[in-house]
């Protein structure tokens, strides 16, 4: 465990060694070996006289750009390179769909597609399908025997914690998500934006709606959305106070203030980030129908961006991350407000992996192939497993 552990310091250290900027004692050596590397013949030409100044340029030059490449390959973009294909041991994976939530469709669809992905790979696969509800023992030790559990369950409590606290109660730690503290944070859109903008990332307006209470004063046009829920079910925009008032809302609702610019979503995987979504539906907004009716939205990737903003919305994505405490993989989404700033709007702790999902979508264009990024997820999960 030791040797491990320096080891995995050595790294480290090699790496932020690589990542900062070159000294000038550094130059002043390089531009040594070069003047004394250059043939006398050459050096002897006239026309062919290479100053002290124009070596110095050149080294400069040289190393900058190899800090700027060696800063890209190892910075925080997921991509093919840093998911090497190697050799790794067969995992016995348990896939959970279903639930209980209104996203139950949609879990199916993700698991049949994760289920279809781990088929072409050595790993064995089963499956369940969890009705919600406490654990009982056929899912108990199917879990206890797994290598790694992939979560393929969409809102409610399957993603908002209270699963993976039954999970942990039970001493299984190798499910795929955030932990439960995490998820039931980043499942509650009110307490999700309170901590993001904490930590920096921009907001929209927002005000939490209960059930028995009057509709809130809030400027409009507005969205109106479940409180707790994801897949854009039960999502509505609010254009007048009489369609507001007329309202009748059964649990939490939140009103968000409405944002006319550009949407984007920012896969995460351990702490990467996959390129930027652009999402243009083709008439109205982004709502269920539209996320998952194939050719019903544009889905630019990577989004056509300036190398400054996609960085801006790799950083957000980060920043809201760690703010949240989530691990393994998210999908964090945003929207641009008039002044064209990326405001947070969720974060997707258990994203959709179907045919139309952004996750796949995102990691195909940074060149990892559905499986493998399956395969990534699973192997974060299997490392937790309690030996």
């Amino acid at each position: 465990m030791k040797k491990e552990a320096t080891a995995a310091t050595r790294t480290v250290i090699k790496r932020s060694r690589l990542l900062r900027k070159p000294r000038v004692k550094e130059i002043k050596m390089l531009n040594i070996k070069i003047k004394a590397a250059i043939p006398r013949q050459i050096s002897s030409i006239p026309y062919l006289q290479i100053s002290d100044h124009t070596v110095s340029f050149i080294c400069i030059a040289i190393i900058l750009l190899f800090w700027h490449f060696v800063k890209k390959c190892t910075g925080t973009a997921f991509s093919r390179a840093a998911y090497p294909e190697k050799e790794v041991m067969t995992m016995h994976i348990l896939v959970l769909y279903g639930g209980s939530s209104p996203e139950r469709a949609v879990s199916v669809r993700s698991a049949q597609a994760v289920l279809g992905a781990l088929a072409e790979t050595k790993h064995q696969t089963a499956a369940i399908d969890y009705r919600g509800g406490a654990l009982d023992t056929t899912l108990l030790n199917a879990a206890q025997k797994a290598d790694a559990i992939f979560l393929c369950l969409h809102g409610g409590e399957e993603e908002g914690g209270v699963l993976q606290a039954r999970f942990e109660q039970a001493g299984i730690y190798h499910y795929t998500g955030s932990a439960p503290t995490a998820a039931a944070l980043a499942l509650d859109k009110a307490r999700a934006k309170h901590c993001v903008v904490n930590a920096g990332v921009p907001i929209a307006a927002s005000k939490v709606w209960l059930p028995n209470e009057p509709a809130p004063d809030f400027t409009l046009p507005a969205v109106l959305k479940p409180l707790c829920g994801g897949s854009s079910v039960g999502v509505k925009i609010m254009e007048s106070e009489h369609a507001l008032a007329a309202c009748r809302i059964e649990a939490p609702m939140l009103l968000e203030e409405y944002l006319g610019g550009r949407e984007y979503s920012v896969g995460v995987i351990d702490h990467k980030t996959l390129p930027a979504v652009e999402l243009r539906p083709k008439g109205g907004f982004y709502d269920y129908a539209h996320k998952y009716t194939p050719g019903a939205t544009d889905e630019l990737c990577p989004a056509p961006l300036s190398d400054e903003k996609s960085s801006q919305l790799a950083d957000l994505a980060l920043t809201a991350f760690s703010a949240l405490g989530l691990r393994d993989v998210a999908r964090i989404d945003f929207k641009e407000n008039e002044e064209g700033t990326p405001c947070f709007l969720e974060a997707n702790t258990l994203p959709g992996l179907t045919e139309t999902s952004l996750l796949p979508l995102a990691a195909g264009v940074a060149g990892i192939e559905f499986k493998m990024l399956c395969e990534a997820v699973c192997l974060l999960a299997a490392a937790r497993k309690k030996l």
